[in-house]
């Protein structure tokens, strides 16, 4: 029991610390984005592993989901969000699932090719895009307007979550 208490302990030591550095020298200087504030860009790369803008979308809100690959509950909230796009079809939300693996856009890549999900998948290797929400943790979610403002910040999958997103395919 104490062996695995400690194992815990420093696998929370090393998640803290690659959270915290993450962004280079200065990831304390990091300025967190609030919700009413305005991003003018959401760069992460597709899975060829190209720099892309995701903020340019079509329609009124943008959900930037964030996953990895080893985690249970974010790989229910991508089934959630598969079957909100099959059955609503039309919405005012455009989806970008964005993975966050050591791998990169090659391990994220792999992952998705035997899954067809309805929406794009990208690859943040370094969460960069996650801690600049003030995200530490997936799955976590956050919604954006189409002009950037930033409508809300989603920490976890549960309940309060699913009915935030439900809410956008109304």
């Amino acid at each position: 029991m104490n062996s695995l208490r400690n194992a815990l302990c420093g696998a929370a030591a090393v998640l803290i610390l690659l959270a915290t550095c993450s962004g280079g020298a200065f990831a304390a200087e990091r300025k967190i984005i609030n919700v009413g504030e305005v991003v003018q860009e959401v760069m992460v790369k597709d899975l060829d592993g190209k720099d892309t803008d995701i903020l340019k979308q079509d329609k009124d809100n943008l959900l930037l989901v964030f996953f990895n690959t080893s985690c249970t509950l974010c790989m229910e909230e991508l089934l959630f969000l598969e079957k909100m796009v099959m059955e609503k079809k039309e919405g005012k939300v455009s989806i970008a699932a964005i993975g966050i693996d050591i791998g990169g856009p090659a391990m994220i890549k792999k992952f998705v090719e035997n899954r067809k999900y309805p929406f794009p998948v990208y690859s943040n290797q370094t969460f960069s895009v996650g801690l600049s929400f003030g995200l530490a943790y997936t799955p976590a979610s956050v919604v954006l307007r189409k002009d950037g403002t930033v409508v809300s910040v989603i920490g976890g999958y549960g309940e309060d979550g699913k009915k935030s997103v439900s809410a956008l395919f109304q």
